[in-house]
Order: structure tokens, then sequence, then C-alpha cells
């Protein structure tokens, strides 16, 4: 009987006809490429934005989009200040990202550690961490962050350290549970058994196993945390002018929402992709490396 080998088309065929039964791959790719195009535009803001950002000019103030009857010397017209609105989209990206990914991960950083520690130490450890927990969860996270803007001041730092401290309790709980649950395994006993260390159970056993709830919730918190910064820079204690914050972009506009609505509504439609982009690569991360059970 005759074999017939396996070409790499084939292979690659098959890959793709798997990849392609994943629920929420179609969704997961889209925004893949949505978030990856947001991460160029990041990174090569400096090559993408056709003018500096900061640079103002009274001549051309409140110019209109070229859809709305502007040229294509501003596509997307100017503020109140004459700053080109393109650039500064461009560079808000580079602001919202990076306030998105710092925030979310301190905050990963002390929910998990919180959530590790009740969960494999338990008793009075637990108790404390569910206390704590508890008490963040008491108070309402926008509002707490407001209290602190207006008595630590405003900037891109402490904007990322008020939102980590407001966003690390889902991190705390879910890992609580989930640590509780991967340590009473009998692979992590046996492990105990054979004279391994609290840590070393902890960083070989538990946390490879807890890894993809992690990165999970990440994307969400980070997507969050997004959000809050801009909602935080239209109230006008986030991020101050004149960095080109989304949110500040919206609220320097707001003046001008009956005669020029596009001054909020390109800021709004442009944080609103980016984090449809992050959900999206979050829920499908959630299908493409949900937890499975070590046996």
């Amino acid at each position: 009987m005759s074999t017939q080998a396996t070409t790499p088309t084939d292979t690659a065929v098959t890959a793709r006809r798997t990849f392609l039964k994943i629920p929420g791959t179609a969704g997961f790719r889209f925004g893949v490429v949505l978030l990856v195009a947001f991460v160029v535009l990041a990174i090569f803001a400096p090559q993408f934005a056709p003018f500096d950002p900061y640079k103002q000019s009274l001549l051309a103030r409140l110019k209109p989009p070229v859809w709305a009857g502007g040229t294509w010397t501003y596509p997307f017209g100017t503020d109140a200040f004459g700053r080109d609105y393109l650039s500064r989209l461009i560079y808000g990206t580079r602001i919202s990202l990076i306030v998105g990914l710092g925030a979310a991960a301190i905050a990963m950083l002390i929910g998990v550690t919180m959530g590790v520690i009740a969960g494999v130490f338990g008793g009075v450890a637990n108790r404390i961490v569910n206390f704590i927990i508890s008490v963040r969860l008491a108070l309402p996270s926008l509002l707490l962050a407001l209290a602190i803007l207006n008595i630590a001041g405003s900037g891109v730092v402490i904007v990322v350290v008020v939102l980590a401290l407001t966003h690390w309790d889902r991190f705390a709980v879910v890992m609580r549970t989930t640590v509780r649950q991967v340590a009473s395994q009998d692979f992590v006993t046996r492990a105990r058994a054979m004279g391994a260390s609290e840590g070393r159970v902890i960083r070989t056993e538990i946390l490879p196993n807890v890894s993809s709830q992690i990165v999970i919730i990440f994307t969400f918190e980070m997507a969050q945390c997004i959000l809050a910064a801009a909602a935080l820079s239209f109230l006008g204690l986030g991020i101050q002018a004149p960095e080109p914050s989304w949110g500040l972009m919206m609220s320097e506009g707001r003046s001008f929402i009956g005669v020029n609505p596009w001054l909020i509504t390109i800021a709004g439609f442009t944080l609103m992709l980016l984090v449809l982009a992050i959900n999206l690569v979050g829920d499908g991360l959630r299908n493409l490396i949900a937890p499975k059970e070590r046996t």
C-alpha cells in the first residue's frame, strides 16, 4: 500500500483551516491587525505625523477636515490653537499606549502578588487580602483617581501610578481563586513532598498554570486604563496641556461642538477603535490560550 508524503503546503493549509475553526478568530485577527497598526503609529509617530503636534498657528486655527471642506494640508483639520489635528492624534496614540501598558503592568504586579499570597498560604493571609480587596471594591475607581490626582498633581507618570492603584483588584480576585485551585492539585502536592520550597512551587508549578488568565486579564485592564486616562484628561485632572492626549483633545473641543463637532468625534472614534482592538485581542486570547489542566 502506498503512502502519500505530506508537503509543507498541505501542512500550512491544514494549520490555516484549524485556525479558522477556532471560535472568535476572525475578530481576533482584526483586533491584532488594528492593534499592530496603533503600535506602529505610536513607535514611528515622528515619521507619520505631518507637523509638530505642539506647534501653534493662529492663522490656521479651526480648519475643517478635508471631508468637510478643508484642504489636504490639514487632512483632519486644526484645533483652536491652529495645531494639526492629525499629528496630535498620532502622538496621542503613543501616550494612550504608554499609559495603558504601564498602568496595567503595575496593576498586574500588585494584584497577582496579592492573589498568589492569598491562594497559596490561605488562613490569615487570605483574610487580610480579602479585606484589602473588599476595601478597594467599596471605593469608586474614577472618584478615587480624581481625589488622588487633585492632591498629587498630574502628569503621565502620576496618571499611570494612580490608574494602577485603582485597577489591580481584578487580578487579585481571579488569581486568589485560581491559585487556590491549582495549589490543591496533585502535582503541587508532589512537588512539596519532594522538598521544593514555596517559592519554587510558585515559580515552577503555580504561575505557569495561571499565566493564561493573567494575559487575558491584562488585555482587558489595559483597555480600561486607557479609557480611564481619557476620562481623567477630559475632566481636567489627567494628562495636561499641551500634551496630545485624546481625552484632553475632546475636552478642548467641547466649546466648539456646535460648529466643529469633529474636534470631539475624531478623537472619540479613535479611542473607541483602540479599545475595541485591545478587547478583541483579549477575547481571542481567551479562546486560543484557554487554561488547560495539567496532568
